[in-house]
């Protein structure tokens, strides 16, 4: 707690210090729009003074606002510049501080061909961020948002996950404060003014950040902004899923209010045929799973400004979900273990945000967050196998994170940042056993898994000219976790994690104008285990295998260096090597009690070396047709006691977007990889064919979109191989589906700056399983 208060401490003086400092100076500020009154973003403002010829500058931000502070008194020239517009210059006196009223920039036809119509929607900044406006756009028209994303530069949409530059690990931001996928996911495109995308994220974004950030920023418009929405999902054998969805904001006066509600109901089917070879039995096997789910989402909250300068929010949520699951087991035809779970589930989550903007350069600020979330689940299961068992288990579980940070931005285009998160987690585990013989491993459980994070940091960056940028960061990481046994003490565990992280960053613009570039990126990792993971709570997959946890998993570490070439707007070549040390595999063994017994365990089995290599292509050939590829080639070097795998795989994706009106077009994609080989798996070939229609009537208001996903798809295989095990799984669920989904857009009121909605970060349990 003392360095706690030092570092807070520390951090208030340099506000002081530099609140000082800046009264003997002058400042300007402004916001450059198009003739539309839509931001102009990334422009470059210099102010150039008439006597002694020294520059000040700055580029704008999203809302096209700049701001250059630490001006000495005289006469200067205002020059404006940017990509697809007329630069535009003028002169001022500065004598006082000074607010430009709005200044137009216009179009410079003579460039504006339809690949630069595109890039104006489209920029890469000094900084290697790269943001995309999304009002106006045609890719955000008659799409979900995990729709639009596909055809940004450098991201990816694959089974549900978020690529940057190829990178898993992605996290998502609404203005300053981070959001799950679920809550992106409710968010329409038609709320969204524009999205940022960091393909290296530095210390700042947090110690999970291990892949590249999405931060979005809403429309700016007072009064109701929102959308209501209504999707539907079928396969081969019916309805799978129903979804009623509503997002509404509201401005008035100093308060802004907002809710997400999403609400639905779902019919699952994964069917699996596997193949095991466990030590001398070799077995067939079927696996049927029905899963019917029901569940209740909602996020609100409200947001006040005190001044002009200190705003405050407010913000919580709600989760119910219900689940009832039916696992049929099959082995050489013949029905073995049934397993039946009914399942309730809800989180309590709310929070706190304030925000103080600091007179020291653009943007600074101090904001402190504070966020606390309650889970509770309760499962009755029934197990069926010779006969017919009961048992029952409780989870509960309690989060709490305080994060204060300040930010400071200057006008010559450098950057401090500094902060410190706590984490604190409680997670309270109750099982009943159930004494059958033939399932020995589900017996009564009560535990607790506690741990804490303390993690201060500091980040500082350098803009120099308009073609530098340097960036660098530490984090230093202490992590305790205690395993707390009621039954068993003696089990009793607990281990402490720390370590010191660095993040260092050098973009380099060769050719703005072309927004041609390059970007090399080093970050030293880790990743911590799942609380899941250390979970003893065996989970049977058939009679013959189970999987459990282990509470002396160690943190997994990882070297990372990504070099990216932006050849032009269209091309992008990325290359990155990655080594890490207690990689954590989910390995087979045999069960010491009884040989025709396995179970799986997540451990800290071996090194990686992996080089990675893609060739990226997003483009606009002409009106009507937007495209975003990627070749990419993967080597990855495993090694473990007694074990080498040396594995190279190719992968591909491809999104087209066909306009064949001006409300009216269709998609495609197709994406997929070869082979692959691991140290405690393989996979074979996968890959998938989506396409879709949409088509927007009455003035863009509702969006009608038609999609079929895996509309032809690989049957994903999975090999598992250790000593006396080979366990061989085809997935043979249904995963061509057609989808459709329905949304009402709506808005009424005068143009002023919005504010963003919070929602609290939920943890998400895993379960070691294969």
């Amino acid at each position: 707690m003392k360095r706690i208060l030092f570092s807070f401490f520390c951090l208030i003086s340099i506000h002081l210090n530099i609140e000082v400092y800046a009264q003997d100076t002058v400042t300007l500020n402004g916001r450059i729009q198009d003739k539309g009154g839509d931001p102009v973003l990334s422009a470059t403002v210099v102010l150039e003074s008439v006597t002694t010829s020294q520059k000040y500058g700055t580029i704008t931000d999203a809302s096209g606002i700049f701001e250059i502070d630490k001006i000495p008194k005289g006469n200067y020239v205002l020059s404006l510049r940017c990509i697809g517009y007329v630069s535009k210059s003028q002169k001022l006196k500065m004598e006082t501080n000074r607010s430009l009223s709005p200044i137009t920039m216009e179009e410079d036809v003579r460039i504006l061909s339809e690949v630069v119509v595109v890039s104006s929607h489209t920029r890469v900044k000094p900084t290697g961020e790269i943001s995309v406006r999304l009002q106006g756009n045609p890719i955000a028209q008659g799409k979900s948002l995990m729709d639009v994303l596909r055809y940004i530069r450098g991201v990816e949409v694959f089974n549900n996950n978020i690529l940057v530059n190829g990178k898993e690990g992605t996290h998502i931001y609404l203005g300053d404060r981070k959001i799950s996928l679920q809550e992106f996911q409710s968010i329409p495109p038609s709320m969204i003014k524009n999205i940022e995308v960091f393909p290296n994220a530095g210390v700042s974004f947090g110690k999970d950040a291990t892949g590249g950030v999405i931060k979005i920023t809403l429309r700016d418009e007072r009064g109701v902004l929102g959308s209501l929405g209504l999707s539907a999902q079928v396969d081969k054998h019916g309805f799978i899923e129903g979804l009623i969805s509503s997002a509404v904001q509201y401005q008035k006066g100093k308060y802004t209010f907002y809710n997400n509600l999403k609400t639905g109901l779902g019919s699952y089917r994964n069917r699996y045929e596997r193949k095991d070879v466990l030590s001398s039995l070799t077995t067939m096997k079927e696996v049927d799973i029905e899963k019917k789910e029901r569940a209740i989402i909602d996020n609100a909250g409200i947001k006040y400004q005190i001044t002009p300068k200190q705003d405050i929010s407010f913000y919580g949520g709600a989760y119910w979900v219900w689940n009832d699951m039916e696992q049929l087991n099959k082995t050489d035809g013949v029905r073995s273990l049934e397993t039946q779970v009914d399942k309730g589930f809800y989180e309590l989550n709310a929070g706190l945000f304030y925000k103080l903007r600091l007179s020291a350069g653009k943007e600074s600020s101090f904001t402190a967050k504070i966020e606390y979330l309650k889970q509770k689940s309760s499962e009755d299961n029934e197990y069926r196998l010779s006969r017919e068992d009961k048992g029952h288990l409780t989870q509960k579980l309690g989060y709490l994170e305080f994060e204060p940070r300040i930010d400071l931005n200057f006008s010559n285009g450098n950057q401090f940042r500094a902060g410190f998160l706590l984490n604190q987690l409680r997670d309270n585990n109750r099982m009943d056993g159930i004494g059958n013989p033939l399932l020995h491993e589900i017996k009564a459980q009560d535990f607790k898994i506690a741990g804490e994070d303390y993690s201060p940091w500091v980040e500082f960056s350098k803009l120099i000219g308009q073609k530098i940028y340097l960036q660098s960061g530490l984090r230093y990481q202490t992590t305790n976790m205690r395993y707390r046994d009621r039954l068993y003490p003696d089990a009793d565990y607990s281990v402490t994690h720390s370590g010191i992280y660095p993040n260092l960053q050098l973009q380099y613009m060769i050719n703005p104008k072309r927004q041609s570039g390059l970007s090399l990126a080093y970050r030293r990792d880790f990743s911590l285990p799942n609380y899941g993971y250390y979970s003893p709570i065996a989970i049977y997959q058939t009679e013959h295998l189970y999987s459990i946890g282990n509470r002396k998993l160690r943190q997994e570490k990882y070297n990372i260096v990504e070099l990216n070439y932006y050849i032009d707007r269209r091309w992008t070549i990325t290359y990155r090597l990655r080594s890490g040390k207690d990689v954590i595999h989910i390995m087979t063994h045999q069960d010491e009690n009884n040989p025709l017994l396995f179970y799986t365990r997540p451990e800290n089995a071996g090194s990686l070396l992996q080089n990675y290599l893609s060739l990226s292509y997003t483009h606009r050939p002409f009106a009507g047709w937007n495209t975003n590829n990627r070749l990419f080639v993967k080597n990855n070097n495993e090694s473990m006691p007694n074990r080498k795998v040396h594995d190279t795989s190719f992968g591909w994706s491809s999104t087209q977007q066909f306009r064949l009106k001006k409300n009216m077009g269709f998609t495609f994609s197709f994406a997929g990889e070869t082979a692959q080989k691991r140290l405690s798996y393989e996979t074979g070939a996968v890959y998938g064919v989506d396409a879709g229609a949409y088509v927007t009537l009455f003035d863009s208001r509702m969006y009608i979109n038609f999609s079929m996903t895996n509309l032809l798809h690989s049957k994903n295989e999975l090999i598992t191989r250790s000593s006396n095990v080979e366990m061989h799984r085809i997935d043979l669920s249904p995963r061509t589906r057609l989808k459709l989904s329905i949304s009402w857009n709506f808005s009424s009121g005068d143009k002023i700056k919005r504010s963003q909605g919070g929602i609290v970060k939920s943890p998400h349990r895993e379960n070691p399983i294969l």
